[in-house]
């Protein structure tokens, strides 16, 4: 009985052999897309250099563009190639931003065609506020809906904007009251920003021993001289004119000067002290 238990277990492998032959190998090997390497054209985006008009503001809906390229191969040719997409996300989400696809056709951003390097631009709007890493997603399909591997890159989205800068304070030191009525005293300041002087949003002073020192009496540029005491319009020297009343309490008064942008950017500080005396 042994010996034929033993012939048996000879004769099943050798019949699994025989059928192997006859149908050919079990082992199918499937040729999928592979991305090796992706580029971004921009890996750093200062949004504070977008101008959706001529002014800044947080509240801006600005559009991003970027461009990105892959490098995709395929066993059976690029011809058997169906799609590379790409899908970028929000900072620290999994929420699309936006969606798209490459291309390797020697059109638009894509340089060359038929190189095997998909090309495509990256277009989206955003908030101004808004920040961080944007995750970039890049997968293939071939023409038997078979996928590649999922790349991922990703740029930086900051605010690097500089503030205004204010300078060149004139304003008199010392001034004595009129007996009756008011004196009229001009004050001048001239403010700068790197963005150009269309950011510039408000020139103030706050009067730092008042009833209210959180108040700002604002400073213009509008060539008016008999309302602001400004010559000149837009030559970036803000004017204004101050009334001081002959029954006020002579004293030193300290007035804070400060400029603002229209992202919200606080300029540097002058302080001046104006002592009030009795005629």
């Amino acid at each position: 009985m042994q010996r034929y238990l033993f012939l048996i277990i000879l004769i099943i492998p050798l019949l699994s052999a025989c059928d192997n032959d006859k149908y050919g190998s079990f082992d199918i090997s499937l040729s999928v897309p592979f991305i090796s390497q992706a580029k971004l054209a921009y890996y750093n985006i200062d949004s504070d250099t977008i101008k959706p008009g001529n002014q800044f503001s947080l509240a801006d809906t600005i559009t991003i563009q970027n461009r990105v390229s892959a490098h995709i191969s395929d066993k059976d040719g690029l011809i058997d190639l169906k799609n590379v997409k790409f899908i970028i996300y929000l900072p620290e989400s999994n929420k699309p931003v936006s969606q798209g696809y490459l291309y390797d056709n020697g059109q638009e951003a894509d340089s060359i065609a038929g190189d095997g390097i998909f090309s495509g631009v990256i277009s989206f709007k955003i908030s101004r506020v808004i920040v961080g890493n944007f995750i970039v997603e890049l997968q293939a399909e071939d023409k038997s809906q078979l996928l590649s591997n999922v790349f991922s890159t990703s740029f930086r989205i900051s605010r690097m904007g500089k503030p205004p800068i204010i300078f060149d304070l004139k304003a008199p030191e010392n001034t004595t009251l009129p007996t009756l009525g008011e004196k009229v005293i001009l004050m001048s300041v001239a403010a700068f920003d790197t963005n150009g002087y269309n950011d510039i949003k408000e020139v103030y002073f706050r009067s730092l021993d008042s009833s209210d020192p959180t108040r700002k009496f604002f400073l213009l540029d509008n060539g008016n001289i008999s309302t602001s005491g400004d010559s000149i319009a837009n030559d970036g020297i803000f004017s204004i004119l101050v009334k001081l009343p002959f029954n006020m309490t002579p004293k030193s008064y300290r007035f804070e000067f400060e400029a603002k942008d229209y992202t919200e950017l606080l300029s540097n500080k002058i302080l001046h002290t104006l002592t009030v005396t009795q005629p």
